[in-house]
């Protein structure tokens, strides 16, 4: 499933911000993915992703810089 990249680095945002996964645009184009397939397959089924990337090279670039 493509995920755009602003979509992909907003996730990785978000997904630090509020669930403490620290990771870079892939995992976050990793986790859009997954919640549109968990809504595309509706309750009672689960989805299953996997954290691709750590967010450490991401540090000096532009993914965390603030982010608040």
């Amino acid at each position: 499933m493509a995920v755009p990249e602003a979509e992909a680095f907003a996730m990785a945002r978000l997904a630090a911000r509020t669930e403490g996964i620290f990771s870079g645009p892939s995992t976050g184009a990793n986790l859009v993915a997954a919640l549109h397939l968990a809504q595309r397959l509706g309750p009672g089924r689960r989805v299953v992703t996997v954290q691709v990337d750590s967010g450490l090279k991401y540090l000096a670039g532009s993914l965390y810089e603030a982010a608040g």
